[in-house]
């Protein structure tokens, strides 16, 4: 499928970078502003984007779904990945004794023992997440 991209549908380029900022500003609106969780803003700002991108600057239905989809895909692959690989690190310094070390340094740095807290909760988490 082709589609040649408008820059300027309103033929006014203030207007136009309005527009396309629509999903940013309803984004962190509703996060700032309106104090709402943070995936509803996601998925707020998201709707926004591909109402946006169809509305006003005629991108096709397909293409648009089809980006989104793989926008979605792109973010959770990131995102897993990242995990994955945090808890296997974590999983590897605690079964070799490496933790012990970092949290001893850790410790000779600062007495506030909030961190230690922090990293085993949320390794807790982690863990029934992936399970």
């Amino acid at each position: 499928m082709q589609w040649i991209q408008i820059y300027d549908p309103f033929g006014h380029w203030w207007l136009s970078t309005l527009v396309a900022a629509l999903p940013i500003m309803v984004l962190l609106g509703l996060l700032a502003g309106f104090k709402v969780k943070p995936h509803w803003c996601a998925i707020a700002g998201a709707l926004t984007a591909v109402t946006v991108a169809i509305l006003f600057f005629k991108m096709p239905l397909m293409l648009a779904a089809m980006s989104f989809g793989y926008g979605v895909a792109f973010g959770l692959l990131k995102i897993a990945w990242i995990v994955l690989a945090a808890v296997y690190l974590y999983d590897i310094s605690v079964e070799t004794g490496q933790f012990e070390i970092m949290k001893e340094s850790v410790a000779a740095i600062t007495a506030d023992w909030w961190p230690f807290v922090l990293a085993h909760s949320l390794r807790a988490r982690l863990v029934l997440a992936l399970r």
